[in-house]
């Protein structure tokens, strides 16, 4: 009697090994190639994240420092003189959290070479803080009533004595040009000091004005 014989067992071809270790290499490819650019992504967005917070302490900083400029007293040897690189004057807004609140003498200057300047900040008594902001331009410029601009102050012409008049001693506007880099373009700054002297009102007298003596 005749058995039926027994199918052959038949394994897969090298062909057929080679097409599906092909196709498993493409998607591992094509997954890789996604995971690096959704992490490539992740560090830009982080990056602009650092620099949007950069930007905005920085002018909250210079903001803050430039509006509290108090017009110069004069008679105490302190005056405001300022050139595209920096600026020297009284300010009522210290950025040292050491200081208080009062009027004193402050020397702000763009320090080290593009694409890598820093702000550097003076306050007599303490040690001079640079602050780490690293721009690829920061430069200073200087405003009167009339909206000229000035590459420092005292303007020149007033320096020369060639001017009708004195300018007076803090500039209308203070304008800062910074640029952080990979910016697409420089950010300008417009602040107005505070223009006005640090007065403390005098108490008055409960008993009201005093009568003068015969």
């Amino acid at each position: 009697m005749n058995r039926p014989a027994r199918p052959v067992a038949r394994g897969f071809s090298l062909l057929e090994v080679l097409i599906t270790v092909t196709i498993f290499a493409l998607l591992f490819a094509v997954l890789m190639a996604g995971w690096f650019q959704a992490l490539q992504a992740q560090e830009r967005l982080a990056a602009a994240s650092r620099q949007m917070q950069q930007q905005q302490q920085l002018t909250f900083a210079l903001r803050q420092l430039i509006a509290g400029l108090v017009s110069p007293r004069v008679g105490a040897g302190v005056t405001f003189q300022g050139d595209r690189q920096g600026f020297t004057g009284e300010s009522a807004a210290s950025l040292a959290p050491s200081m208080g609140a009062a009027p004193l003498p402050l020397t702000l200057q763009i320090q080290g070479s593009s694409p890598a300047l820093a702000l550097h900040i003076d306050y007599p008594g303490l040690q001079g803080v640079t602050y780490p902001w690293k721009l690829e331009t920061a430069e200073l410029k200087y405003l009167d009533a009339t909206g000229a601009s000035h590459d420092q102050w005292p303007p020149e012409d007033s320096v020369s004595g060639t001017g009708a008049t004195s300018p007076p001693a803090l500039p209308a506007l203070i304008q800062f040009t910074i640029e952080f880099a990979g910016q697409a373009r420089p950010m300008t700054l417009l602040v107005a000091p505070r223009a006005s002297p640090w007065q403390l009102p005098q108490p008055r007298s409960p008993m009201g004005p005093m009568a003068a003596e015969p």
